[in-house]
Parts: structure tokens; sequence; C-alpha cells
């Protein structure tokens, strides 16, 4: 059979819940707050509403307004604290259809005590739950931005001779700014980290010792960061919860401690001799697909696919 004559087969039709195809129900327009005419002109703002018309079609129940208005996933947020600014940037390079793309978002600096002077993410938030009926999510960068771009000599150590009194006023900052959303009827938040990914790079933990920190301790003292950031969302703020209350983290951690201690000294050997081999032979399975997919990929010469350098909002 000649692939003229070969039966073209079609891909079955994507299923969706049973509500996502019934008719979406409109509040009145006294149940959502009123904005100007001027902001649903803005092109921003009508993908916004765009994009939770289409989250809604497809039956999420968690919606996004996508952070069409945003530069930068974390600047945008972060400068508008009392006490940050905006100086440099930490190279990155990403490789795309196009091929490689090399920029270098900036840093946030410290240059004052850190302070939460005003709602950040409520007017945002506000837009987001006047144009949808599920749950609306509101995304912000997590704390721990203030401090590993830049290190130490990014906060004035006129402001904070001691480190703990920075992350103290940051911790203080994100309750503030938390507290708001929540009375403003915040539901849904996610604090976006992108560092703890980053020390999983050796070339990042490099960067990280040279900027005087040391890697394998930064992520124990960001997650008592972030911990301090959200400890009185999960007792309240008029319902805000915290993913994983803290009495179950508590608990997980005495059972993994309890286990390690009942480990034998064989049993410890053991186990330092076979991790190392399980991580190189999942390494080696990881090349591996990717070694394949490489080869199967179709070529994208003539892709119409647009260049991750021309979005609008960086994701860095």
């Amino acid at each position: 059979m000649t692939s003229a004559q070969r039966p073209v087969s079609r891909r079955p039709r994507r299923q969706l819940p049973a509500s996502a195809g019934a008719p979406r129900r409109r509040a009145s327009n006294s149940a959502r707050p009123s904005f100007r005419a001027s902001d649903c002109a803005q092109p921003k703002t009508r993908r916004s509403a765009t994009s939770c018309s289409f989250q809604e079609d497809v039956g999420l129940q968690g919606i996004t307004d996508g952070e069409f208005r945003r530069t930068y996933f974390h600047i945008d947020f972060l400068e508008q604290l009392a006490g940050v600014e905006t100086k440099g940037g930490i190279a990155v390079s990403f490789h795309s259809a196009q091929g490689n793309v090399d920029f270098a978002p900036p840093v946030m600096h410290v240059t004052g005590p850190v302070r939460h002077v005003k709602p950040i993410q409520v007017d945002d938030f506000n837009f987001l739950k006047s144009v949808t009926q599920r749950t609306p999510k509101v995304t912000i960068p997590s704390p721990t931005m203030l401090h590993f771009r830049g290190g130490r000599d990014a906060i004035s150590r006129d402001a904070y001779p001691d480190l703990e009194a920075f992350y103290a006023d940051v911790a203080a900052a994100y309750r503030a700014e938390i507290a708001a959303l929540g009375a403003a009827g915040c539901r849904y938040l996610q604090l976006d980290d992108t560092n703890l990914a980053y020390l999983c790079d050796e070339k990042m933990r490099d960067g990280a010792r040279q900027r005087g920190d040391d890697p394998d301790e930064l992520p124990r003292r960001y997650a008592r960061l972030i911990n301090a950031a959200i400890a009185e969302s999960a007792g309240g703020h008029d319902g805000l919860r915290s993913p994983v209350p803290r009495q179950f983290q508590e608990r997980l951690g005495r059972r993994r401690r309890l286990r390690a201690g009942r480990r034998s000294a064989v049993q410890r050997a053991r186990r330092r001799r076979l991790l190392p081999r399980i991580r190189r032979r999942a390494l080696r399975r990881f090349r591996a697909a990717a070694a394949r997919a490489a080869r199967t990929r179709p070529s994208c010469s003539g892709s119409s696919r647009p260049s991750s350098a021309s979005s609008s909002r960086r994701t860095i």
C-alpha cells in the first residue's frame, strides 16, 4: 500500500469532564468587582480574561490569569517591597528551535530594611476573581529570590549586619502580603521557587560558593524562610491554608529521623554504597532516553513557532 493509499489515522478527541461542556453560569454584575473600561481595553488584560475562559472550558478548577501583565515573574512583585532595588543580572542561557537565547535577568539588591508597605497582588487577584466562577489561583515569587541570585553582597551590611534579621524581615513582609490576600478572599496561593531547582545544577552551585554560600546548606535555610513566611497562613487568614500542615511536616520529619536511627551500621554502609550507584544508573537511563528523543525528533527548521526570546514575560 502506498503512502497515498494508506488510510489517515485520526487522533481520538480528548475527553472532557461533563461540566466542561455545560454552559458556564455568569454571576450578576452586583456580585463582581467593578473595573474601569480602560482596564479591559488593555491587550494584556484581555489576554488574561481569554486565558481564564479557556481554562474553564477544559474543566480546570484552579484558574490563573497567566501573569500576562508581568515582565518578570518575580521582579514586578519584589521591587514593590520597601528597601528592594534591581541591579545587574545573573547570566543564563536557553536553547530553542532558533538557537541559543542568552540574557541576564536583573538581580534584586536590598538597600534598606525590607518592609511590606502596601498590598501587591490584591488588585490582580480582584481582577481574576471578577472573570472566573472557579477558584482564582495567585502566584507570587518565593522569598528566597531576595537572597540567592545576589548572595550576601546584594544585601546591605548597614541595614543587615546579621542575615538572620534579614530573613526575619522578609518573612514578616510575606506574612503581611499573604494576610492581605486572605482578607481579599484568596484561597489558593502558590509560591514560585526556581532557586531550589537551580541548586541541582553544578554551575549554579559553584556560583553560590563564589558568593560565599554553602549550596548544601541553602535548601535547609530556605525551607526555614518559606515556613516562616507562611507560618500564619496555616492558622487561618480567612480560610487560606498551607498545602502541607506544619503538624504533618513535623510528624513526617520525626518518622524519618526515627527510621534513620534504627538502621544498623551494616545497613548504613550498604545505603552509602547503593545510593551513588542508583543515581548513576538513573542518569545513564535519562541520557539514553534523551539521545533517543533527539534522534527521533522531527526537524524544526520550518517551524513558525515564535522564539522564546520574543516573549514579553520572562520566567527566569
